[in-house]
């Protein structure tokens, strides 16, 4: 991870109070550890910060009784306290009269904890959101806090003689507070739009939170369920603030604070000193859409901050997505609409805008009077297409969900703008948008930089369909069915539903070994096409022959050839994600017997383990071997190594590249042809099975997959490898290992190569 994303993930906690309205010069005491909240609290309005860390035998009131004028407390004081009233009241004894106090605290009944999180003092899932009543008295004794609700540190502050000003909801979490809401306001637009979920432990979650936030807010729950929450304490002058959104991952230059406040007026404020520049080029973005004749929300800067109005009025993307459901023709027309607007926003040529606003999105408007009202404008690249900004409208306007496709598909939204729709064309045409917002998006966003930690905290689609499957028992059925599938496939007609890029997995993985019969897919654009493994689309590898790529390609077509088949000849294998409308499909059709592919999961490739013998006492330290290569201009230096090999196991798999990944690996063609090394292999008396090494897919941890081996075998020609050392600790991991024979030094491919070209041999 590099420096600068550890300063930024650091800094993330920070934006719980970089927001709030301190006065200058104040005595401040914060309870808890130094942290880079307490860093950022010294460096702030000339503050004058004490930290004090509590330990579990020190009561607040055998501190000095010094008056501070604010006091903030970390939310691991008060949840490792054994009396949080005791606490709370020695925090009022140090406060001022018309003091502060500020505290965070992880709310145990959050969404995050309900979606399979665990609990910050158990790390296991759920027991918070129970109260802990199922944690035994023994585990109690080790545990170094808990979590509490609102109810339950209300009374303790009811108890204290404190009296509450505020409590905000804070969304996703204390770890990275990007969205704050005072309790008794609602957000005006969609929050699964604003809020990226996060975990401690994304490998327990198995529900899609962020898009339950807009139902916990229609439904009265969003804040009784928030993830966590600030409570701010006083008798005097209470912040006037409903919302504070933060975006702290953007880095010191472009993070910004946007601030709902009380009196109907909303601000915004660069979050470092450094991102001064960003605010002062929003205001002048807004101005320049003004002068162009864009309606904009009225904004002028006021020491060092953007002031606007605060309009209660539905966010296009609000009025867009309602549309949509009651008038289609009229929702065309808006889309339309929109798009006039972004072609008015700035001079351009040839569909390419000189000055690209990238947020003019449905988002960041309000539907106002019948227009389009367009605020925080903060983001202007040169040089853009027009269809870019239109492509990015119809993703947050038309965002897949089902309802939403079932009325009209998105890829016929960009089809009636002349876009690339993500389905036809060649792979780099019809992604080509998709591509440049993630580019885009994700530098604004820091996701390259903050990647690594997004891939800790966020939850992963698979691992959640995976968790939620294992939950009703469907995951082993299906992996027991589709294991069944691979192990007939000698007897039956193996058939994939689905022509995406699961699809392309398995037939990368089992298609040299399997023959798959044909491809069903509900699209008709797709039929009579055929669907290739990865690296033999075209436009994907310069290595493969034409003659390869046909007879790699299975074809493509219409559910309806199930009709030619007799039931008992064929499986069905579903490779789709969303697999559930498929399922139905299929069993309106009387078709039960079918099984899902999961590409994360580790099929028992019964083809393989149904040749090899049954474990017997032959003194051999292995069952099933694997080992791999090219096998070029067979030698002795092979025949070595293959001895050795099944010397120590009782079954030697052996997997030989293909033509196409020697020459792209090796980037030179191999003397002698696949089929023929593959016939080599198979004539030698070492070796029980001869498998296809797949091209793209040839390491170690997919050949695992594949056959389950106990060991993998190579020659020491690799020792110092990082990657063999990595691949080790892999099978060592699943059951298995690696062992290193001595590499032949006499003989090699490369020196008999050598010796043909120079025609010495």
């Amino acid at each position: 991870m590099t420096d600068m994303a550890k300063t930024i993930i650091e800094d993330l906690p920070t934006a719980l109070y970089r927001w709030y309205p301190f006065r200058a010069g104040a005595r401040l005491l914060y309870l808890g550890c130094d942290s880079a909240i307490t860093r950022m609290l010294r460096g702030w309005k000339n503050l004058d910060v004490t930290v004090e860390t509590i330990a579990d035998n020190v009561s607040l009131t055998d501190m000095d009784a010094e008056k501070y004028s604010y006091i903030v407390m970390e939310a691991s004081v008060l949840e490792k306290s054994k009396n949080p009233t005791e606490l709370l009241c020695g925090a009022k004894s140090l406060l001022a009269d018309d003091g502060v106090l500020l505290f965070s605290m992880h709310n145990r009944l959050g969404i995050r904890y309900f979606s399979g999180d665990i609990d910050p003092y158990t790390q296991k899932s759920l027991d918070g959101v129970e109260d802990y009543w199922r944690v035994n008295p023994e585990m109690q004794v080790g545990l170094t806090g808990r979590c509490y609700d609102a109810h339950t540190v209300e009374m303790a502050l009811k108890e204290a003689g404190l009296q509450k000003a505020n409590r905000f909801s804070v969304y996703p979490g204390l770890e990275n507070p990007a969205m704050l809401y005072e309790e008794n306001y609602l957000p005006k637009e969609k929050v699964s739009s604003r809020i990226f979920s996060q975990y401690q432990h994304p490998q327990n979650v198995y529900l899609e939170e962020q898009f339950l936030y807009d139902s916990l807010v229609e439904n009265g729950l969003f804040h009784q369920m928030a993830n966590a929450y600030l409570y701010e304490c006083t008798k005097g002058q209470a912040s006037d603030v409903l919302q504070v959104t933060n975006s702290l991952d953007r880095g010191p230059e472009n993070s910004l604070i946007t601030v709902i406040h009380a009196d109907k007026t909303v601000s915004k404020e660069p979050a470092y000193e450094a991102g001064a520049n960003r605010i002062q080029q929003l205001a002048k973005n807004m101005e320049y859409l003004k002068k162009r004749g864009i309606p904009t929300i009225d904004g002028h800067m006021v020491d060092g901050r953007y002031v606007m109005p605060y309009i209660d009025a539905p966010t296009g993307e609000q009025y867009l997505k309602e549309l949509l459901v009651s008038d289609v023709d009229a929702y065309l027309k808006e889309l339309d609409r929109f798009r006039e607007c972004i072609s008015k926003s700035a001079e351009s040529h040839d569909g390419v805008l000189e000055r690209a606003f990238i947020d003019m999105v449905p988002l960041n408007t309000f539907y106002l009077d019948g227009q389009y009202v367009f605020f925080d404008q903060e983001m202007c690249m040169e040089d853009l297409p027009v269809d870019y900004i239109m492509h990015r409208v119809i993703q947050i306007a038309h965002n897949s969900r089902p309802e939403h496709e079932s009325i009209i598909r998105k890829a016929e939204l960009f089809r009636r703008y002349g876009m690339p729709d993500g389905e036809t064309g060649d792979e780099d045409e019809r992604n080509r948008y998709f591509k440049l917002d993630e580019e885009i998006m994700g530098d604004l966003r820091n996701e390259k930089v903050l990647g690594e930690y997004y891939k800790s905290v966020r939850r992963d689609w698979n691992v959640v369909q995976r968790n939620r499957d294992r939950m009703s028992h469907l995951a082993a059925d299906y992996k027991e069915n589709l294991e069944k599938a691979l192990a007939e496939a000698k007897s039956k007609k193996l058939i994939l539903f689905g022509s995406g890029k699961f699809a392309r997995t398995f037939l990368t993985r089992y298609g040299a070994t399997i023959p798959v019969h044909m491809v069903l897919d509900n699209n008709e654009s797709r039929w009579n096409q055929l669907l290739y493994p990865e690296g033999y689309e075209d436009g994907e590898s310069e290595f493969a022959s034409d003659a390869h790529k046909q007879e790699k390609g299975v074809k493509i077509v219409s559910p309806a050839y199930l009709q030619k088949l007799t039931p008992g000849e064929y499986d069905i294998v579903i490779c789709i994600k969303n697999y559930e409308a498929v399922a139905r499909q299929l069993d309106d059709l009387g078709i039960y017997e079918y099984s899902v592919y999961n590409p994360d999961v580790p099929y028992r490739f019964e083809v393989i383990d149904g040749d090899a013998p049954c474990k017997q006492d032959t003194g051999k330290p292995y069952h099933i071997g694997y080992t791999a290569g090219a096998f070029d201009l067979f030698h002795i230096g092979h025949v070595n190594l293959l001895r050795r090999a099944k010397e120590k196991c009782d079954y030697l798999i052996v997997g030989v590249m293909t033509d196409e990944a020697i020459t792209d690996y090796k980037k030179k063609a191999p003397f002698v042809p696949f089929k023929e090394r593959v016939a080599m292999l198979e004539a030698c008396k070492y070796v029980d099975k001869v498998v296809e090494i797949p091209y793209r897919r040839g390491n170690t941890d997919e050949a695992w997959s594949l056959y389950h081996f106990d060991v993998q075998f190579c020659g020491t020609d690799y020792v110092g490898v990082d990657f063999r050392m990595q691949e080790k600790e892999f099978l060592e991991k699943h059951g298995a290992t690696l062992e290193m024979f001595p590499y032949t030094e006499s003989t090699s491919s490369s020196k008999l190569q050598e010796l043909i070209k120079r025609n010495l041999l």
